[in-house]
């Protein structure tokens, strides 16, 4: 289990961490049977096939968990660095404080990523199966649309984390987690209006993620310096 460095129980924080995506994981399950109910009641024919729904499920879970990696950096970086230079100032405490930073914001993208890839896939997983014996949706399952929608999540589960810090950073001036999320919204809002569109791209895909590597890692590399 990620070890996050804390001011509070991190036992408590791990439970609560766990516990939030298995809210998310219930709320996904229960999101893509209903999608593929309604479209087929509704005469939806956008959703009306396996592709579209791996999409827009894959689209929400990345916007979900951007929020989330959002909230967790300002929890955990901003307010954990807003005690430590009240406690001391001191050259190694700065050195020992900018550790601790790095291993919290690399802890939360680790654990994030996870969680999607985790959250996302079981849903996708459990309906997939279920469509055997229970069909809803009239489309044919392929081989190729299954492993297009893991890739897919796979690629984007690191990108939602990585918005969510860049979010924060951006808030970071104001100290308010509504700037950090709004920030963090527009980024995904981007992102994932490219996604939707180039979805059967694996080469776009690839260079989104490096782009946002890359973002993430500046952003990473001036958090640390400027600490």
């Amino acid at each position: 289990m990620l070890k996050l460095k804390t001011n509070v129980g991190v036992r408590n924080n791990i439970k609560n961490l766990i516990l939030n995506d298995l809210i998310i994981l219930i709320f996904l399950i229960g999101l893509i049977y209903f999608t593929a109910s309604v479209a087929v009641f509704e005469g939806a024919l956008v959703l009306q096939n396996y592709a579209n729904i791996f999409k827009f499920i894959s689209l929400l879970s990345l916007i979900i968990f951007t929020v989330f990696s959002t909230v967790l950096c300002f929890h955990f970086v901003i307010k954990d660095r807003s005690d430590a230079k009240q406690i001391s100032i001191s050259s190694s405490s700065s050195v020992s404080n900018q550790n601790s930073t790095l291993s919290n914001v690399l802890a939360i993208l680790r654990f994030t990523t996870i969680s999607m890839i985790i959250c996302t896939i079981i849903p996708i997983s459990i309906f997939i199966i279920t469509e055997n014996f229970t069909q809803i949706t009239p489309d044919q399952l392929s081989f190729n649309i299954i492993m297009l929608a893991i890739s897919n999540i796979i690629i984007l589960s690191p990108i939602a984390a990585i918005i969510g810090f860049v979010g924060m950073r951006i808030g970071y001036k104001r100290k308010s987690i509504s700037v950090s999320i709004f920030t963090a919204f527009i980024c995904v809002i981007f992102i994932g209006h490219i996604f939707v569109n180039t979805y059967d791209n694996l080469l776009i895909r690839i260079l989104m993620l490096l782009f946002v590597l890359f973002v993430g890692g500046v952003t990473l590399h001036n958090l640390i310096k400027n600490h």
